[in-house]
């Protein structure tokens, strides 16, 4: 089970007597060959030991990833199978709202649990490639390419698009892709969408996947478009580059009026 294997080996993450792959990690990377997050855990480990040769080449590794799945959806959805099971598991380490297993707190508590063991330590990751002008460069831009494009969490995301910054290999659609992005994860100033969006996001992940793919779906869910409107003004500051916006959707965005529709979209609008 590959689920198993990633939870096993990003359990120990420090540098082993050994520094070469653990009977998990390597039966991980046999069941997903494809998988980016087995060389982020192969690269923290030779981070501990202080092998700048491996270093070098599990980071070109890491770069041919095609995928970067650290298997959180599947963590959430087994803790949420185990807390309705056994609410006393829940209750020994957070006793209010969970004895009954019904409303948020098992949810809560299965996303905690997730984060703790499947989310994987992405500071080596990130010490590697600090800036455009460090050796490996050019591999931290692909793999920023992949955390930000082809992995299932907002955080894997959210590092993703920062090494693309820090490479100084971000284009335009990188740009866009990551206004959209800061649009789906900016919670709605308008508290009446938060029922529907709570029933959404918690049935979402009670499905397991792709946390983008489950936000996208509990915007839908309130009757708001997903994707921001040409208006909308990322909070986060991080709008270098050149905005192509997307046409006018008929679902009003959580930053406009019902009833409402984005403006047309300028030639190339700076921010």
């Amino acid at each position: 089970d590959p689920l198993v294997q990633w939870l096993a080996s990003n359990a120990f993450p420090g540098c082993p007597n050994a520094p070469e792959d653990s009977a998990t990690l390597r039966l991980f990377r046999q069941l997903e060959p494809d998988n980016a997050a087995a060389d982020l855990l192969q690269l923290n480990r030779y981070t501990a030991c202080g092998d700048k040769i491996r270093i070098a080449a599990t980071l070109e590794q890491m770069a041919r990833g095609k995928q970067f799945d650290s298997h959180f959806g599947t963590t959430v959805q087994t803790w949420l199978a185990i807390l309705a099971r056994e609410p006393a598991a829940g209750a020994l380490l957070h006793p209010a709202g969970v004895a009954s297993g019904q409303g948020e707190a098992p949810l809560t508590l299965a996303l905690a649990y997730a984060t703790v063991a499947a989310e994987p330590d992405f500071k080596p990751l990130l010490a590697a490639c600090p800036d455009k002008s460090n050796a490996y460069a050019g591999a931290c831009a692909q793999i920023g390419r992949t955390l930000a494009y082809r992995s299932k969490t907002a955080f894997d995301r959210k590092v993703g698009f920062e090494l693309l910054e820090r490479s100084g290999k971000a284009t335009a659609a990188d740009a866009a892709a990551l206004r959209e992005f800061h649009g789906l994860i900016t919670p709605p100033g308008d508290r009446t969408h938060a029922a529907a969006m709570g029933r959404a996001i918690a049935e979402g992940w009670r499905a397991g996947g792709d946390e983008l793919l489950i936000m996208r779906q509990a915007f839908l869910a309130a009757s708001l478009s997903p994707t921001p409107p040409a208006n909308w003004i990322d909070p986060t500051g991080k709008q270098q580059v050149l905005w192509s916006a997307p046409a006018p959707s008929q679902l009003p965005h959580w930053n406009a009026p019902a009833g409402t529709q984005s403006p047309q979209p300028q030639d190339n609008p700076k921010h």
